[in-house]
């Protein structure tokens, strides 16, 4: 057996966005859809790519270059399958890749789909010296089953990809926890949507925008990212919506910890400079022990709410940590860091055995 090319990276500077185009990888179910609705909302993507094992997935997108990875049969296989099958389209996504600047890769990490694919595809891309932004949603609380391969996909992203954004199910269902799964899956793609919205497209309604270059920015740390959002009606909404997503943050790691933070204020005309000094000065507080750098965005096409969009960097550990054990066992000791192992494809076949 070979080991396959799922080595670390070496060190080497952090990449700067480029003006070439922009290629969105959309993987598995709930990357394909959200991949579909961050192009519909007109984020400034060049070329958007589906790859899934379902050509369901395909049926909203007639604008997207599209690879089925056929299974031989249907019904559950493991992530070491999956990830198997997909082996002869890696050639093809890696010519997609050729006149990239950078590539972001959307997935849902609770799917075996995500969690076969997303390491891969990811290696492939930083082999090719692309810039990476990962954008993964990891499975809900009780979903178990899932835990696992997700945490092993999200470590290796942390090595691979420029900037990982880890996006938590849990801090959704708290808004809606009697809505249909299904129906709550919709919701919660169209929340995410509008977070990503507003942080990567580079020009807003308003006076301030974020977009790539300062996502890429503020992600070069080693930690994780974490999104968090707020959303309030209240008089004082714009308080209340920044103090809920630093809430939200909290909830998935020690804020304490983050060292860098993006702010994105979405509400109406009437919000004012004191507001918007306010919220920055209470991330700028609260996060990092009052030492973490807030680059901020506005815009003001909210008519009745005020939603933060809050982004964190460089936390040490998350509540993902916990997804896998092992990994806290042997830290330090692992005999081999891949993922996997294949059948070196130039070996001759064996036909008779003695």
């Amino acid at each position: 057996m070979n080991a396959s090319t799922w080595e670390s990276p070496s060190s080497e500077p952090t990449k700067m966005v480029s003006s070439e185009k922009t290629i969105c990888i959309g993987i598995g179910t709930a990357g394909c859809r959200i991949g579909t609705e961050i192009v519909s909302a007109k984020v400034p993507i060049h070329q958007f790519l589906m790859v899934s094992t379902d050509k369901e997935d395909f049926s909203d997108s007639q604008q997207a270059d599209k690879i089925l990875v056929d299974l031989p049969f249907r019904g559950r296989m493991s992530v070491s399958s999956v990830r198997g099958l997909a082996h002869s389209h890696l050639n093809q996504i890696r010519n997609m890749l050729s006149d990239a600047g950078v590539v972001i890769i959307v997935s849902g990490l609770g799917g075996t789909v995500g969690s076969a694919l997303t390491p891969a595809i990811s290696q492939i891309v930083h082999d090719c010296g692309k810039m990476l932004v990962a954008v993964v949603v990891m499975p809900f609380k009780f979903e178990k089953s899932r835990h696992f391969y997700s945490a092993l996909s999200l470590n290796k992203l942390k090595k691979l990809a420029d900037a990982v954004i880890a996006i938590d199910n849990d801090m959704f269902l708290e808004y809606s926890p009697r809505t249909p799964l299904l129906s709550a899956y919709a919701a919660i793609n169209t929340k995410i949507v509008a977070a990503l919205s507003a942080l990567l497209t580079s020009t807003t309604n308003g006076p301030q925008n974020v977009g790539l270059a300062k996502v890429a920015e503020t992600n070069s740390s080693t930690g994780y990212s974490v999104l968090g959002l707020g959303s309030s009606t209240a008089l004082n909404r714009v308080e209340a919506a920044v103090m809920e997503a630093i809430q939200s943050v909290g909830q998935i790691g020690n804020i304490d910890d983050a060292e860098s933070a993006i702010l994105h204020l979405s509400s109406d005309a009437s919000i004012s400079t004191a507001d918007v000094a306010s919220s920055v000065a209470h991330v700028h507080s609260l996060l990092g022990r009052g030492k973490v750098g807030v680059q901020y965005g506005l815009s003001t096409n909210s008519k009745s709410s005020t939603t933060a969009v809050l982004l964190a960097s460089g936390l040490s550990r998350t509540k993902f940590d916990s997804y896998d054990p092992l990994s806290e066992v042997l830290k330090g000791k692992e005999i081999d860091d891949s993922m996997d192992s294949f059948v070196d494809e130039s070996l001759p076949r064996l036909t008779l055995l003695e």
